[in-house]
């Protein structure tokens, strides 16, 4: 199953896993900037906070990307995904002091005391979870620790917990339910996950992931052949058609293949299924098969009275 290697990473010259610019801008090692405030704001913390919109792995990890961004931005330090590390950091997963190890300022302690209250307090809400997601029992477990309870959730989706990290990337994923966008995002979030457990650092710009972007969209037969010239000049050195094949511009060009009259989408013929490349676990979804109750059959018609 094999060890996730750590995420590429430098130390500041000081040996220390942060750098102090000023004396409120903490600079992380993944190059994340955290402003510490005199005092966060609590309000705009709770009032309209990410809500999490699928707790599947690949959600999970979504979610807390966007989280860490929303959080930071009301003052409220939430530690970087690909900066947890194994056996370090007890419950919460981070340290504050003055070692070489800790991955923050001792001047930080008190504050993640009083912010970890307030997380644990937001997490603990039904609403920031789906109506079916085990999540809300993983928080009600972590007794008041918001930063406990962040790394619970995040335990199994994480490359660097995982026992097995590999399992994480059997397969490719698929579009299945998934908008455009939204697949897109499964899609970059399973070469960075690849990245760091294989050290592949293949992304969308390369022809051969586009290629299985593309087969394993929803309507992906119909893309394929829609796309297959274009892919093909642009293979060949078209500058203009490279540039809509790329990892920022395929979602728009796929949307525009999909809005022709011809496309799938708008002739409503049953879309297809990619075969030859398996169904990524995380991104899998339940189907839901119609099956129409066989109508019962009529009565025969009463025969005609004998005269």
């Amino acid at each position: 199953s094999g060890t996730a290697a750590a995420p590429p990473t430098t130390v500041y010259s000081t040996a220390a896993r942060y750098h102090l610019d000023g004396s409120n801008r903490i600079i992380l090692l993944d190059g994340t900037v955290f402003v510490k405030m005199h005092e966060p704001n609590e309000r705009s913390f709770t009032k309209s906070p990410v809500r999490c919109q699928d707790s599947s792995f690949v959600g999970l990890r979504t979610w807390y990307s966007a989280f860490l961004v929303w959080a930071h931005e009301r003052g409220y330090y939430v530690h970087p995904f690909w900066l947890f590390r194994q056996h370090h950091g007890g419950p919460q997963g981070f340290t504050c002091g003055t070692s070489v190890t800790d991955d923050l300022p001792d001047t930080m302690a008190v504050p993640i005391e009083t912010m970890r209250v307030t997380i644990y307090q937001l997490l603990s809400r039904p609403d920031m979870w789906p109506s079916d997601s085990n999540v809300p029992e993983i928080v009600a477990q972590c007794y008041g620790d918001g930063y406990a309870a962040l790394k619970q959730i995040l335990y199994p989706a994480h490359p660097m917990f995982h026992p097995q990290p590999n399992t994480l990337i059997t397969s490719y994923p698929i579009q299945a339910d998934y908008t455009l966008l939204e697949y897109r995002a499964a899609f970059l979030d399973f070469q960075q996950l690849r990245a760091i457990i294989k050290n592949d650092v293949s992304s969308l710009d390369d022809s051969n992931e586009m290629d299985v972007f593309i087969t394993n969209a929803k309507h992906g037969h119909f893309l394929n052949q829609a796309t297959l010239h274009e892919r093909q000049r642009a293979a060949a050195g078209d500058a203009a058609l490279q540039a809509r094949y790329t990892q920022t511009q395929i979602v728009e060009t796929l949307q525009a293949k999909l809005m022709v009259a011809h496309s799938p989408t708008q002739i409503n013929l049953p879309s297809h299924r990619p075969q030859a490349i398996p169904v990524h676990p995380i991104a899998q979804q339940p189907s839901h098969y119609y099956n129409p109750t066989p109508s019962p059959a009529p009565s025969p018609s009463p025969a005609p009275p004998s005269l």
